[in-house]
């Protein structure tokens, strides 16, 4: 079963950031997919196709500014770039997020000025995200102010964050959303009622069909504002492609996606709600804002998906288990040498119950556009989650690639499987993998001291046969053969290394990285995520190497 991936919100230094300012050209995030999106030096985000720099841009986000002069736009007072963990921009609930070690957090922003009349200059701002840059443009009665935070995790690659202010006595302009002239806003439901999800305020999508210029493209975007979702709704204006938002209280907090499909560039407007709340720690109460749930982050899975052929079309058939998840996106399949799946229909065909199908796409989802799938299917306990294809079937042998609905990939090795023909097929056999299921060895983890007091060496390989993975000399052992490689579904694979307490409680993880078979090592020094000491006591050392792991006790002893 899979793990959380760490949140790492801490770098040790309180050194001013030194390279935040002098940013000269736009500042592009990679969005995946094949589209970027771009701040500029007069303040405008541009979003855009890879590879398309002569085509007209996707969407643009203007906020109005000074009219040129002499036909040159006036460079902003400030243009600068960060990271979370970055010297001067640290934040999170430990100690050491007070970066000038003054008794308070984030008290000076990222613009170029003392704003806490202590002498230094953004040594002790949030730097949020991955990568988070700054627009900051000052004039004698007025400031504005603009933050974009992007994250690199693949479940919020797509969304670009951007927050907005304007301080003094000038007039306050709004911001406008400009799509191409042949696309248009549609304002969408904001809840899904099978699951409860609420989007935070209003939302808006477009479509962006494929042309010469560019790919087809879906764009979305949520107003996140301090003032209650009907004061801003009633401020709204969406009209031939453009899409004009208040800022209410001279502040505005909006998030935008942009992607290949519908159903990511929705959950990721669904989850934005939740990612601007951020965390509460559970010692303090202290709640940091921009902080993703770990629940999100889960890594890569595999897992094993039977083809049948032999009706009118193709049919990908995925059995319903517990450590398979059935949340899947129709819109991104694709075989391991690139070649794209289209799904045309859906199917749902439990074990104990009638099937339920569902075109692909179709009215229904026009109707409720932001319910995944699954829910719309009402997949629940064991089945079959089908997804029938138009075109050539996959083969065994080859390897599928798919994503969930909030951009997380999975991989899929194909086997056969006869064609259903009814209910009574509902559940079709699939070839099972020995391997799956079967714990890794004792042997490959291993900690020195143990009991410790200050910190102990942990020692784990990544085996590179299933006879130096697995113990195959027990009498319930399966039937394998020593020398066969492992069958990962990557290479290298991806590899955890953590910590649990005795209740199953995440406290710190020590390694996650893709690495090739060998002898490694990482060092737990008894403190949690945020560098706080743990309690004495017993805990445990999980290594998780894609779908295996193997646990061993460890002994704090303060």
């Amino acid at each position: 079963m899979t793990r959380l991936l760490p949140i790492v919100l801490l770098v040790l230094g309180a050194a001013p950031l030194a390279a935040a300012a002098g940013l000269s050209e736009p500042h592009a995030f990679a969005l995946g997919d094949g589209y970027t999106a771009a701040l500029a030096v007069d303040g405008t985000l541009s979003w855009s196709a890879v590879g398309a720099a002569d085509a007209p841009p996707l969407l643009q986000l203007r906020w109005s500014v000074d009219e040129p002069i002499r036909g040159a736009v006036p460079a902003p007072d400030f243009l600068g770039a960060a990271c979370e963990g970055d010297p001067g921009g640290r934040r999170g609930f430990a100690a050491t997020a007070d970066d000038d070690d003054d008794g308070q957090t984030d008290e000076d922003r990222l613009d170029g000025r003392d704003n806490d009349g202590d002498g230094l200059v953004d040594e002790d701002f949030a730097a949020i995200g991955h990568a988070m840059v700054v627009w900051d443009r000052v004039r004698p009665t007025w400031s504005r102010h603009l933050e974009a935070y992007h994250w690199s995790y693949p479940s919020l690659q797509s969304l670009v964050a951007v927050t907005l202010q304007q301080s003094g006595s000038g007039l306050v302009d709004p911001v406008e959303l400009l799509l191409p002239a042949d696309a248009d806003w549609l304002a969408v439901d904001r809840t899904c009622a099978q699951t409860g999800a609420e989007a935070g305020g209003p939302v808006f999508l477009s479509r962006l069909a494929a042309t010469a210029d560019r790919p087809e493209c879906w764009l979305g975007v949520v107003v996140l504002d301090r003032a209650p979702r009907a004061r801003a709704a009633q401020r709204l204006r969406a009209e031939a492609g453009r899409l004009t938002l208040p800022l209410v209280d001279r502040r505005l907090t909006i998030v935008v996606a942009c992607g290949t499909s519908r159903l990511q560039v929705v959950d990721d407007l669904m989850s934005a709600a939740a990612l601007r709340a951020g965390m509460t720690d559970p010692v303090t109460h202290t709640t940091v804002r921009w902080i993703p749930r770990p629940d999100t982050l889960l890594p890569v899975e595999r897992g094993r998906i039977a083809v049948a052929v032999g009706g009118p079309s193709a049919e990908l058939q995925l059995t319903v288990a517990d450590q398979q998840a059935p949340d899947l996106d129709p819109d991104r399949w694709s075989t391991d040498l690139g070649r794209r799946l289209t799904v045309t229909e859906l199917a749902w065909r439990p074990t104990d119950g009638p099937p339920v199908t569902l075109p692909w796409p179709g009215r229904l989802l026009e109707s409720a556009p932001l319910c995944p799938p699954d829910r719309l299917l009402g997949v629940e306990g064991p089945g079959v989650l089908v997804f029938t294809l138009d075109g050539p079937a996959p083969v065994p042998g080859e390897r599928l690639i798919a994503h969930r609905v909030d951009g997380r990939p999975l991989t899929f090795d194909v086997e056969a499987a006869p064609a259903p023909t009814g209910p009574a097929d509902a559940a079709p056999a699939q070839a099972d993998d020995p391997t799956t299921f079967v714990r890794l060895s004792p042997q490959l983890l291993s900690n020195y001291p143990n009991p410790f007091r200050e910190s102990t060496s942990i020692s784990y390989r990544v085996p590179a046969t299933v006879g130096e993975a697995f113990d195959l000399d027990g009498p319930d052992a399966p039937d394998l053969d020593p020398a066969r490689a492992m069958p990962y579904a990557a290479s290298p694979p991806l590899v955890q290394v953590s910590i649990f307490s005795l209740e199953g409680r995440s406290v710190a993880t020590l390694r996650t990285d893709r690495q090739g078979p060998g002898l490694y090592e990482a060092t737990w020094n008894g403190r949690d995520e945020q560098g706080r000491a743990v309690p004495s006591g017993a805990y445990f050392c999980k290594l998780q190497i894609e779908n295996w792991s193997v646990t061993k006790r460890l002994i704090f002893v303060r």
